[in-house]
Order: C-alpha cells, then structure tokens, then sequence
C-alpha cells in the first residue's frame, strides 16, 4: 500500500491547474479517441444517462453543503449548484427525458471533508467531460461540453483555496485516508459509466489518469497497482447505495440494475 504523508498538503490552485491537471485531461483525451471504435449507440446513450445521474447527484451535494456549511462558503456554492443545474439540463435535453435520481440521505461530515468530497467529484467530473467531448462528434454539444468543463475548472480553483485554509489542522486528518480510498475505487467508479465488457480496455487506461491528478493535488506518494484494484469502498458514499457516488439504478428503474 502507498504511504500518506500524517499533514494533508495541497497543492497551490494555480499550479494543479496548469500542470497536472491539464496533462490528465490530455490523456483522457487520446484514450477515448484510441478506444472510440468499440462503443455502440446503447453505449453512447448509457454514458449520458450515467453523466445525467452524475450531475445531478453533484447538485445534491452541493445543495446540502450550502445548507449546512457557514456562510463563508455558502453565496459561492450557491452559485456553483446553479451551475451543476444547467449541467443536468443540458443531459436532460440531449436524453429527452429525466431519469428518476433519488437524493441520498445527509451525512455529519467535518468541514474539510465535505469540501474534499466536492473536491474530487469536480475533479473526475472535469476528466470525464474531457472523455465526452472526444467522443461527441457534433459541434454545438462539444462547446457545451467545453463550457461545463470550464466550469469545473472554476469550482477546483475555489475547492483547492479553501481546503489550503485547514492545512496543519487536526480536522484534515481523516481526508487523506478517504481521498485515497475514493481513488482505489476509481475502476469501479469509472465502470458505471462504461459497463460492457466490450469496454474494459477503456476503463482500465482510463483509470490512472483519473487517479494521478488527484493524488498529486494532495501530495500522496507515487502507488502500486494495488490502488487502483478498484475493490475499496468509500465510507462517505458506497457504491451502489443511492449515494453521490452511485450511478446504479433503483430496483424498477427504466435501464434495469448494474
């Protein structure tokens, strides 16, 4: 197993935004568009179903953080749900239809914790759109697609700034254990969007540059294979639940279990 640094310490905004960021979402890039021939029209249609769900279990999350978290952050994540609203309407418009996403329960959550589980959703949230938009051949879906990632990118840089505020407290200490197992469950995650067996290939070079950028942000040691075995599951949200982390259908949902 990888070793953590005991101090969680971020990387500066700026730099995560020009380096290894950026550098990630160019290899997402090239993965899609070496992997592009094995989707089929269902698999195209399942991936903006599960990006609808993700987006819209986002906006819960950032619904109950402005509920709950000091005013300081609330106006901004305000914003930042109105944001990952238009996100769910444009999915919305493309499946012409809105598929039942039910809300997960509210979870007690420390405040640096719930900021990095805002944190590292925005951050696969940015990489996947990077995946979407290689995969998107029409002109007027790929500047909405560039738009909502520009997004993102906004709502990272303020995440990143207000996390650096608790470094060296004692209430960051929970975070790099749930950091690191939101990444080791990277593969299970990443297959909610990509489920055929026909795309295993995809997921499996999709999955390190999902994880490095992240691990990188929070200063971990580099890791072994073992981290990315996506056999962990991550206490804030399990997989599969209804949580914010799960794009599995409800029992009686239209598209079935997965």
């Amino acid at each position: 197993m990888s070793k953590r640094s005991p101090d969680v310490r971020l990387m500066d905004a700026p730099m995560f935004l020009a380096g290894p960021l950026p550098a990630a979402a160019k290899q997402c890039e090239a993965v899609m568009a070496a992997h592009r021939h094995r989707f089929v029209p269902a698999d195209r249609r399942h991936l903006v179903t599960a990006f609808f769900r993700a987006e819209s279990l986002a906006l819960f999350a950032l619904r109950e953080a402005a509920e709950c978290l000091p005013d300081i952050y609330r106006i901004p994540l305000i914003e930042q749900a109105a944001d990952e609203e238009r996100h769910v309407d444009f999915f919305a418009e493309w499946l012409d239809t809105r598929p039942m996403v039910p809300r997960p329960r509210a979870r007690a959550r420390q405040i640096p914790q719930r900021l990095a589980t805002l944190l590292v959703n925005e951050i696969t949230g940015f990489l996947q759109f990077c995946t979407l938009k290689s995969l998107c051949g029409e002109p007027g879906r790929r500047d909405a697609i560039e738009g909502m990632a520009r997004d993102e990118l906004r709502h990272i840089g303020r995440l990143i700034r207000w996390m650096k505020t608790f470094e060296g407290e004692r209430v960051m200490k929970p975070v790099s254990g749930s950091v690191d197992r939101f990444c080791r469950a990277m593969s299970e995650r990443l297959r909610q969007f990509f489920p055929r067996a026909a795309l295993s290939p995809l997921v499996d070079a999709l999955i390190l540059p999902h994880i490095r950028p992240i691990r990188t942000l929070f200063g971990f040691d580099e890791f072994g294979p073992e981290v990315d075995d996506g056999s962990a599951r991550d206490p804030w949200y399990p997989l599969g639940d209804g949580g914010p982390f799960s794009l599995c259908p409800r029992s009686g949902d239209e598209h079935g279990s997965r």
